[in-house]
């Protein structure tokens, strides 16, 4: 979980199977669709805590999708060392078409309110906006908001380390 702050667990991507309950842990964390991934963990984890951050709330179309993740990486300005890696690419679009497929809210609904926060960068305007925002609220599931856009920060990770360890 390099790009996370040294958490650990399984990464979605790095892994060969993006879905599944045979860990075990105290907390999940997942990002952006990698929410998706972390939410298939509560059948085998009920008594587990899932911090979501910027997770896709809405269901778009995957062009949709792509247009959105390409003005991310631009506008955001990503480190290409914090993409995953190529190699992974090919096993990561049939990842990516598998979690797409996962009804978030549904799955958010699930959590009992006290085992699930959701933080949320206030300058992501590409996947977990606004009206993202007021959905979350809507189903009364904490939301916390940092200084942030969709990508993860120091100040996602401090938010989350607060969750976790204090």
């Amino acid at each position: 979980m390099r790009n996370y702050g040294g958490y650990d667990g399984p990464d979605s991507w790095l892994r060969e199977n993006c879905l599944g309950t045979e860990a075990k842990a105290d907390y999940f964390i997942g990002h952006s669709i990698g929410a998706s991934s972390a939410l298939s963990y509560f059948e085998g984890n009920p008594e587990s805590k899932f911090i979501l951050f910027n997770p896709l709330i809405k269901k778009r179309n995957i062009l949709d999708l792509i247009f959105r993740w390409m003005r991310f990486l631009l506008e955001e300005r990503i480190e290409w060392i914090r993409i995953v890696p190529v190699r992974n690419w090919i096993s990561g679009f049939g990842k990516i078409w598998k979690l797409l497929k996962i009804d978030v809210l549904a799955e958010m609904e699930k959590i009992p309110k006290g085992n699930l926060i959701v933080l949320r960068g206030k300058n992501d305007r590409f996947f977990c906006d606004e009206e993202s925002a007021k959905i979350i609220k809507r189903k009364n599931i904490r939301l916390i908001e940092v200084e942030a856009g969709h990508d993860w920060n120091k100040n996602v990770k401090e938010a989350a380390d607060k969750l976790i360890f204090f």
